[in-house]
């Protein structure tokens, strides 16, 4: 690869960080603005899954749920902000609501290390014990 390609792959690799997902401090910092007034998830816990390992500029989809007794995830699919964080800024994350099919518990993404070697992720989910 030339210098110039490398330079291009890495002004979008940086580009596409900038969009990378949510900006919240924590994934219970989400909030729904589709009825007017924010409003917050209902009795939030933050759930940490497990890591996912990908290798350099892999992209892979990938499905984390909500466990015990705050299964229910509410994410994009729910009308809410990214209801969820990532620790690793070598990646974007964003989420496929449209994939995630109404199923209260599932949260779907498309996973992309730019990083040009194998890199590790980690994802918190906000769960809560009620439902959407």
């Amino acid at each position: 690869m030339s210098a110039a390609s490398c330079r291009l792959a890495g002004l979008l690799a940086a580009a596409m960080l900038g969009l990378a997902g949510p900006a919240w401090a924590d994934a219970c910092g989400s909030h729904n603005w589709n009825g007017g007034s924010p409003s917050s998830i209902p009795n939030c816990e933050l759930q940490v899954q497990a890591p996912l390992k990908l290798s350099a500029w892999e992209s892979k989809g990938w499905t984390f749920h909500c466990t015990g007794d705050h299964p229910y995830y509410w994410g994009l699919a729910f009308g809410w902000s990214p209801s969820y964080t990532f620790d690793n800024t070598c990646f974007t994350v964003p989420e496929n609501a449209a994939v995630e099919n109404n199923d209260t518990n599932k949260f779907d993404a498309t996973f992309t290390n730019w990083c040009l070697k194998s890199e590790t992720v980690t994802v918190t989910l906000a769960c809560s014990d009620t439902p959407p």
